[in-house]
């Protein structure tokens, strides 16, 4: 026995535990299903991911469900309505780090506020808002460098492949 009243037993390694039957193979435990709603979704993957187990099932938007997979931004009133035990894929105000232009925007506002603590990234231009600031840039430079443009709010859904 240990101090803490256990016995040798008690605290042996899985490995050395004795078994009870001819199968020697540790027990797993049985998972709970996660109701996962995809009504808000488009995307064909998550119902193959869904369907192939792991615990899954797919639920409608009315059902109870503990995971929420949508393809737009979620409002503050849906997120105040959620149980405690529901999760969902995004947050209010997400756009604002995931979209490129926007992230660029609010880097660019806490570089000017912070200076040397946000030089980690690109200098980066909101276009067509900085065009005199980018001119003066390229003037400086003389035309050197390499620049990269992003399209707003564009990405490669329903892009052929």
């Amino acid at each position: 026995m240990s101090e803490y009243g256990e016995t040798d037993e008690e605290v042996a390694p899985v490995s050395a535990r004795s078994t009870s039957g001819p199968k020697t193979a540790r027990r797993r435990r049985k998972r709970a299903k996660v109701n996962v709603c995809l009504d808000l979704t488009h995307y064909p993957v998550l119902n193959e991911v869904c369907e192939k187990g792991y615990g899954m099932k797919v639920v409608g938007e009315d059902d109870d469900w503990n995971l929420l997979w949508t393809d737009r931004s979620i409002t503050p009133e849906r997120l105040m309505k959620m149980k405690s035990y529901q999760r969902i894929n995004h947050f209010p105000g997400m756009h604002e780090i995931t979209r490129k232009d926007a992230l660029a925007k609010n880097l660019n506002r806490m570089r000017k506020q912070f200076g040397d603590q946000f030089d980690f990234y690109p200098q980066s231009w909101h276009l067509p808002y900085d065009m005199a600031d980018l001119r003066a840039h390229m003037s400086k430079k003389k035309g050197k460098g390499v620049y990269i443009s992003k399209p707003s709010a564009s990405c490669q859904v329903g892009a052929p492949l």
